[in-house]
């Protein structure tokens, strides 16, 4: 029998709205979390410390039990660079592990974010290298308390992902002000941003394309979670469930080269520590061609994930961010049945994923398969991937007991229709 999981989709959203999220969310009370809030110039706005606390109340015991008749997985959704406070209230709340750890969320400190500039703006090997070693300890560090707090669940960790020049400023008072922090000529600075610019960076260098023109990040980034985990490892009783994600591929030999990579960055840290343990490659699939070439992928790949915030915005040919009055105006004249980047649309972009599930697992029978995104804490997406038997959903903390709930109600309407 198959197994479906919910993991922790972990995403640094800004605090107050995730606050009116939690009010609403099984009449929720707030309490302790870690989260910072920077402006354009990377500058220290607001320290928040405050988290959500669910009160599940009267559902408290059914929820419990329902745990026993799911066989979904939740996972968690993207812990950022102080994990701590995120990831201890997402376990008690029942995630079984994180589904996408965001890895560039990590450099936005109030210090880190100029390291990683400084990665960006470096001009040669020697440059950059040196840059790296900076941000390894952020990383390294980072990782290991995330693999101590998870302990034997499942952790997957995203390499970079975004477009690098979202990381720089825009007006001229911002690059004046950066420029003065990193003690460079602001007319350098300017000249790298004009550089680095990209009209459509959703589409531009950025995931899988990162990692092939700068394969030195990947390989830190490696590099950090190897020695991590086996630093945990040797914390706890027994090695972390470590999974590495490469993202926004769109060919098989883009998948293959940047695994090489990761592979090689592996086995290096192998031989230095003098330890091994089993970890798994795989890929997000959140492009069309992606989806399409899902059996070739999958030769090589140990699991995939299927992005559907990327992949819903690539089949439609919309913006998410551009178009949400339009998405509104087209269900309302009956031109869409719902919007598509909160339940998923089956038919389209769920055809799409299903096609792609049914040939990597022909390639690949073993191969793992989940869906992470906004989708994943929605019940009827939660439904659709039980349908097709995808083994996990990741979604956000606040969403993790309707999540559960709903993967419950799909367990027991398929044993329904089986009787």
């Amino acid at each position: 029998m198959y197994e479906t999981h919910i993991f922790l989709d972990f995403e640094m959203n800004p605090i107050p709205r995730s606050f009116r999220e939690a009010r609403e969310c099984c009449g929720a009370e707030i309490c302790e979390i870690g989260a910072v809030k920077l402006d354009a110039r990377y500058e220290l706005v607001e320290r928040y410390t405050r988290f959500v606390k669910p009160d599940y109340g009267p559902i408290a015991p059914h929820i419990t039990r329902l745990t026993g008749i799911r066989d979904e997985q939740v996972y968690l959704f993207d812990p950022y660079y102080r994990p701590e406070p995120f990831t201890d209230p997402a376990l008690q709340m029942g995630a079984d592990g994180i589904g996408l750890c965001r890895s560039e969320h990590m450099f936005f400190g109030e210090e880190r974010i100029y390291d990683f500039i400084r990665l960006i703006m470096a001009e040669s090997d020697r440059e950059r290298s040196r840059a790296l070693e900076v941000l390894r300890p952020y990383q390294t560090e980072d990782f290991r308390k995330i693999f101590l707090i998870m302990e034997d669940r499942p952790v997957t960790i995203r390499l970079l992902d975004p477009s690098l020049h979202k990381f720089m400023p825009k007006s001229e008072e911002e690059i004046r002000q950066l420029a003065g922090k990193l003690h460079m000529s602001e007319k350098k600075l300017a000249a790298k941003i004009k550089v680095m610019h990209e009209e459509n960076p959703l589409m531009g260098k950025r995931g899988a394309r990162l990692a092939v023109s700068y394969p030195d990040i990947a390989r830190m980034q490696t590099e950090a979670i190897i020695t991590a985990a086996i630093e945990a490892g040797r914390e706890m009783d027994g090695m972390p469930d470590v999974s590495v994600m490469i993202p926004f591929v769109s060919t098989a030999r883009e998948f293959s080269k940047v695994r090489s990579i990761v592979d090689e960055a592996a086995a290096a840290c192998f031989e230095k520590m003098g330890e091994t343990l089993d970890y798994s490659v795989g890929t997000m699939i959140e492009t069309p061609r992606a989806a399409l070439m899902s059996d070739k992928i999958a030769e090589r790949a140990d699991f995939f994930s299927f992005g559907t915030n990327d992949l819903t915005e690539l089949v439609y040919g919309l913006s998410r961010s551009d178009t949400e009055n339009l998405v509104e105006d087209y269900v309302k004249k009956d031109l869409l049945d719902r919007n598509p980047f909160y339940s998923l649309d089956q038919r389209g972009v769920g055809k799409l994923i299903s096609m792609a599930a049914s040939d990597g697992r022909k390639a690949r029978p073993k191969l793992k398969m989940g869906l992470c995104g906004d989708h994943g804490g929605d019940a009827e997406t939660i439904k659709f991937c039980r349908d097709i038997e995808l083994n996990f959903v990741s979604c956000s903390t606040l969403r993790i007991p309707g999540a559960r709930l709903a993967a419950a109600q799909a367990a027991i309407d398929a044993s329904v229709k089986n009787d």
